[in-house]
């Protein structure tokens, strides 16, 4: 029988405390810009609570102070923690995460995460390394169809390059209406969208902020001229309501009314942050959501085909019927089997 613990010995709250500790080094480790309200929320206590944490590691002897410039928390940077010590199901995590979708070479920077998973794997115990390549072999991720990484490689790396050392790259785009002239970009930050890889940024010529999708940069080179990243600039934020990655000028409620036969799939999947649904006492099903444009969401409704009947707003519903038409225009006549 175990000893029980006395009164001398660590309590219940101790030993949360040290485990937030631990939780905080790792996470301003591993994030130049976290703030005690990303703390707070990260270890599920207030930021007073947070606070008072951080003042006691610091008579502890940990090096951590907040970073005025990268507006939160940063840890000397030769103080580290002890070797890592994963569980099987926090590596099979990383190997299902890191492996499949790198080796789905879509994702430029993932063959970087690829080389340090075997260096993680090779770490690993040997029982916890031989249970997660045995597990892994009978789990998958696919993603969807993409564009080819590789067209976009020095364009990724010379972007990324900028976004760390802050300096502009005068590029050269081709948009839909042709190559364009030369001109100042400044990159805030590197996305892959559902397909594709994109930069967000300081248009120089439109004098506001525009995301470019990488693999129609016609040229990128580096430049000397320093830029700041705005400190309210988030992409979230940017992109504000748009159904995917174009934002509209105009927010409109939308409304859709699917057939009981694809309404229970509608409502398994979270198509937008907004999104909710409601189950009609017939078995159709509304879907519901706020997005700012219509450019995107029309696509998505006429790929429902007859399943999905558009409620409001009537310019949807005209812009959908619209499309139909058209395309219905080109199967003259029908098809005889």
């Amino acid at each position: 029988m175990s000893k029980p613990l006395t009164s001398d010995g660590p309590t219940s709250d101790a030993i949360s405390r040290v485990g937030r500790f631990l939780k905080i080094i790792t996470l301003v480790q591993s994030r130049p810009d976290v703030t005690v309200a990303d703390l707070a929320s990260a270890c599920a206590v207030t930021e007073r609570t947070i606070h008072r944490d951080l003042e006691e590691m610091v008579r502890g002897g940990v090096p951590i102070a907040f970073d005025h410039n990268a507006k939160g928390y940063r840890i000397q940077a030769d103080f580290f923690l002890p070797p890592v010590q994963l569980t099987h199901e926090e590596a099979l995590a990383l190997v299902v995460l890191a492996g499949e979708l790198a080796r789905a070479e879509q994702f430029e920077n993932l063959g970087a995460a690829l080389r340090a998973l075997s260096k993680v794997q090779a770490g690993l115990p040997a029982a916890v390394r031989d249970e997660v390549a045995r597990i892994s072999n009978n789990v998958a991720i696919r993603t969807g169809p993409a564009a080819d990484a590789s067209q976009a490689s020095d364009v990724y790396r010379t972007l990324q390059a900028a976004i760390a050392q802050r300096q502009a790259v005068l590029c050269g785009y081709e948009s839909r209406s042709g190559e364009s002239e030369p001109f100042t970009f400044h990159p805030y930050v590197l996305i892959f969208n559902q397909r594709a890889w994109y930069t967000i940024g300081h248009h120089s010529r439109h004098n506001t902020i525009r995301q470019l999708k990488l693999t129609r940069f016609t040229s990128v080179k580096p430049t000397t001229e320093p830029f700041e990243i705005p400190a309210n600039f988030s992409v979230d934020a940017f992109l504000g309501n748009a159904w995917s990655f174009i934002r509209g000028e105009t927010d409109y409620d939308i409304r859709i009314r699917f057939d009981p036969s694809f309404g229970r799939g509608i409502a398994e999947t979270r198509w937008h942050k907004t999104a909710e649904t409601i189950e009609n006492p017939d078995g159709t099903v509304d879907f519901t959501c706020r997005v700012a444009g219509l450019d995107e969401i029309k696509w998505w409704v006429l790929a429902q085909g007859p399943h999905a009947t558009v409620i409001s707003p009537p310019a949807l519903a005209e812009e959908v019927r619209r499309l139909a038409v058209q395309t219905a225009a080109k199967y003259p006549g029908g098809f005889t089997l």
